[in-house]
């Protein structure tokens, strides 16, 4: 199995203010490499260019050999405490490696030669202008029926947050997942072989491990009647939140393997709701 060189940049921070900033390598073989093409191809959230953002078993092991190299440089009598960054995109180094079609699957800044902030921030400017001018489409809105006060509340400005309870029979419509049923999930949050991975209620600590439907806009509706008032609403964030007992905190459950499943402020599964954080109203049509 061929052995490829990865070299890529880290920094090191003493109580939380920089150090220095280093060079190390690591070498990964071929079916890392196509562990990382795959990730990036399975899930447009993988797409960022980020060098966070690729497998886990990759990631930690670049890791892991810059924190051996810092444990080396950091003289051997300071108590201060030390942490570890890598740089911030993926390295040209793992980029070369890739097959073309996972390349054009991310942003144009993993390309730049040179890293610097001024280039940075360009780029990404022009990333979110494109993001921005993305035309709505029957992939990237989600259609929502909705009360008319919270309707007036959103086109007014007032409401900046539209939410839904995920559910065994809405689920579908919110979170991402794969032709054999299975739920596209981020593993920096859950381990792989967690036996709740998969239930839509998971707890997992009050990080919810699935990834959303990446919809651009909503699409509003006043009731089911022809004559209604209707929106269109653009996305700017979604995210995840608990739902909440009568107390105001998380409404956990507990299973208790025999079908039962009972209210429990320590259960391992808990209802949850997925978040639509609204920006811009697009269209606004009022019913005559």
């Amino acid at each position: 199995m061929t052995k490829h060189s990865i070299v890529y940049g880290f920094a090191i921070f003493r109580d939380g203010e920089f150090f220095g900033e280093y060079e190390t390598s690591v070498d990964i073989v071929d079916c890392d490499i196509k562990l990382v093409g795959d990730f990036i191809k399975e899930c447009k959230e993988h797409q960022s260019g980020e060098f966070i953002d690729i497998p886990a078993k990759v990631y930690d092991k670049c890791m892991t050999q810059a924190k051996y190299d810092a444990s080396e440089i950091i003289p051997k009598d300071d108590d201060a405490n030390f942490e570890v960054a890598l740089e911030e995109l993926i390295p040209l180094s793992l980029i070369d490696l890739l097959p073309d079609d996972v390349l054009d699957l991310l942003p144009d800044k993993v390309f730049a030669e040179n890293y610097g902030p001024e280039e940075l921030e360009q780029i990404e400017d022009e990333e979110k202008n494109d993001d921005d001018d993305e035309a709505p489409t029957k992939e990237n809105t989600l259609y929502l029926v909705i009360k008319q006060v919270y309707f007036d509340q959103i086109v007014e400005g007032v409401k900046k947050e539209e939410f839904r309870e995920i559910k065994d029979t809405t689920y579908k419509k919110y979170l991402q997942f794969f032709d054999d049923g299975t739920f596209n999930y981020n593993p920096n949050v859950i381990d792989e072989n967690d036996p709740l991975l998969g239930d839509i209620l998971i707890w997992n600590n009050g990080d919810y491990p699935y990834l959303p439907i990446n919809y651009k806009y909503l699409s509003l509706a006043v009731g089911y009647n022809k004559e209604r008032d209707t929106a269109l609403v653009k996305v700017e964030d979604i995210s995840f939140t608990p739902m909440l007992d009568k107390k105001g905190n998380p409404a956990r459950l507990h299973d208790d393997c025999n079908g039962g499943i009972n209210l429990d402020s320590n259960g391992e599964l808990c209802f949850w709701q997925v978040v639509y954080h609204l920006g811009q109203v697009i269209e606004i049509n009022r019913a005559k």
